[in-house]
């Protein structure tokens, strides 16, 4: 059998600067002829949307975009990446084409990632739900804003 062995991101952390997060809508809105709209949630597992950039030289921007369209099969795969926001690496994609500015020697490379919500959706979980305890992959989780409730 072929095992299925998951790509690593290798070119540093996105710039905080150029970085911009959001989360899927997980609801979706009926509006009926009269009365006020009515919304229900459509799934739980909302992904979490990641865009930003980060800059790259020449020899740095071909490795980039070989391992982009032959590791990861154009955002096909997912791959390995350390989310420093919540100090864990996580799983994530690419979504859309990366693009790029070229200034002289250097390639400020845009993206956007998905990468998996189970973190963040633990920790409102966590904070609407003081008494509970939540283990994953044999780690207690546990969250700063459950601590400062």
């Amino acid at each position: 059998s072929t095992s299925f062995i998951m790509k690593e991101w290798k070119w540093g952390q996105i710039k905080l600067s150029g970085f911009q997060n959001e989360f899927q809508e997980g609801h979706i809105e009926i509006t009926p002829d009269a009365g006020i709209p009515f919304r229900r949630q459509r799934f739980t597992d909302i992904q979490d949307i990641v865009q930003g950039s980060f800059t790259l030289d020449k020899l740095s921007y071909i490795d980039f975009m070989s391992w982009y369209k032959s590791d990861i099969l154009q955002g096909a795969l997912p791959f390995k990446y350390y989310d420093a926001r919540i100090d864990r690496e996580r799983v994530a994609r690419i979504v859309d084409k990366p693009s790029y500015i070229s200034n002289s020697k250097y390639y400020d490379v845009n993206i956007t990632m998905t990468f998996d919500s189970e973190i963040f959706y633990l920790e409102r979980l966590l904070a609407a739900n003081p008494i509970k305890s939540l283990e994953a992959n044999g780690l207690l989780l546990i969250s700063d804003l459950r601590r400062v409730l």
